[in-house]
């Protein structure tokens, strides 16, 4: 393995290694990012009710009016890199000299994507009436007497809280003669509900204090021409007005 970083030989002029060096690597790094938004692109989804095999009148999904239904219509949040890398020393932040390192990062500067569901298609819920009531619910992919919901898209409205950045959830309703949505947080979603879609409930704050996101500083390669450095995963996110720094340690 090569885990050197070139030293240059004022006697020929010439770059040789120095075996076995490793530069010393900071216990914590901080980073400077930026929330870069990404919209849904396909918004043909249509939701129907469906009772004693009679529809109510569709709904387009995504032409929710309310302030949740309109800033709930994103297909991801990208925490992009803007630029400062700082270290903990001595209990305060300084700049990061990367002459010594290469910090690695997803494509075009990306230090963490949070995905959301959203919907395409027809998502139908139908109930068989049983004395007058809608007591037996079929809903795909074939579940009886459930309470389904299914992913909307995730929630960001420039400004707001981190906490506020989630996965929104949907249940189907019923205001005759047409079909309705009743749109909820993932943390607020009722008790026993049934999840027809794989989701997260975490929000992007809990999720990077969780460690989802990670980096690395690379100060080498290997035989194979990998790099060679330290993985260091999220513990902290915070947010000044535009200015969100996020906190990493070795991991």
């Amino acid at each position: 393995m090569n885990t050197h970083l070139p030293v240059f030989d004022l006697a020929n002029g010439e770059y040789v290694p120095e075996e076995n060096f490793v530069p010393t690597l900071p216990e914590v790094v901080r980073l400077r990012a930026q929330l870069l938004p990404i919209l849904i692109t396909d918004k043909t989804a249509h939701v129907v009710y469906e009772r004693d095999g009679k529809a109510l009148k569709y709904l387009s999904l995504y032409e929710v009016s309310d302030e949740l239904g309109v800033n709930s219509q994103f297909q991801a949040v990208q925490l992009v890199f803007s630029g400062l890398i700082e270290q903990e020393k001595d209990k305060q932040f300084c700049l990061l000299n990367l002459d010594s390192f290469d910090l690695v990062l997803g494509q075009e500067n990306l230090i963490f994507e949070m995905s959301f569901v959203s919907q395409i298609g027809v998502k139908k819920l139908s109930a068989m009436s049983v004395e007058n009531e809608d007591a037996l619910m079929i809903t795909p992919p074939g579940i009886l007497n459930a309470n389904p919901v299914w992913g909307y898209g995730g929630y960001y409205r420039e400004g707001c809280d981190l906490h506020q950045i989630e996965q929104i959830l949907f249940t189907i309703t019923r205001n005759p003669p047409n079909t309705g949505v009743h749109l909820s947080r993932g943390n607020r979603v009722r008790p026993g509900a049934t999840f027809v879609d794989s989701v997260s409930v975490k929000n992007l704050e809990e999720l990077i204090e969780a460690g989802a996101a990670q980096i690395s500083l690379n100060y080498g390669v290997d035989e194979e021409g990998e790099g060679v450095g330290q993985f260091y995963r999220s513990y902290q996110i915070t947010q000044n007005n535009s200015a969100i720094d996020i906190y990493f340690k070795k991991g």
